[in-house]
């Protein structure tokens, strides 16, 4: 192989960087995934309670946001490694495929590669302000409402 060690240094800055991108998607989707268990259960528990309809009623809208917010991350309906034919790989599989193109013995990273990466990243940008936007507003103010109505609110697991 001949190769020059900047090229080495190329690839490997590009595979980290869809690695830590990966890992953050990850990381995020199983935090929300918690976030909402914890909406869920403690909407299972004042639901009934007509003085807390506001409550389960902000509480579902926080589950319906956070679950549209996840398809566009992962595909969470592929079972087999035939799933890719009936259900559309997601942002994380987009990734993963773009580390398996660079990610070989030969250093070859194209601009293709890099401008991939950089739409991909740009993506993941979008996607992790909404979750912040998501657990500033909404979250808190779900929160707020669990202070007003006296029920113990959700904390966020870190």
């Amino acid at each position: 192989i001949k190769s020059t060690s900047d090229e080495y240094a190329k690839q490997d800055v590009l595979l980290k960087s869809i690695e830590t991108d990966v890992a953050d998607i990850h990381v995020a989707v199983v935090r929300m995934r918690n976030l909402s268990k914890q909406v869920q259960n403690l909407m299972d528990l004042v639901e009934g309670d007509k003085t807390k309809d506001a409550l389960v009623k902000q509480g579902k809208s926080i589950l319906e946001k956070v679950t549209k917010w996840e398809e566009q991350l992962i595909q969470s309906k592929s079972q087999s490694y035939d799933d890719v034919i009936n259900f559309v790989n997601k942002l994380s599989a987009n990734y993963i495929f773009v580390h398996g193109e660079a990610g070989g013995n030969v250093p070859y990273v194209t601009a293709g590669h890099q401008l991939r990466f950089n739409e991909l990243h740009e993506e993941w940008i979008v996607y992790k302000t909404q979750m912040d936007a998501l657990l500033k507003s909404e979250v808190s103010t779900f929160n707020e409402l669990c202070k007003t109505l006296k029920v113990e609110h959700v904390m966020l697991p870190e």
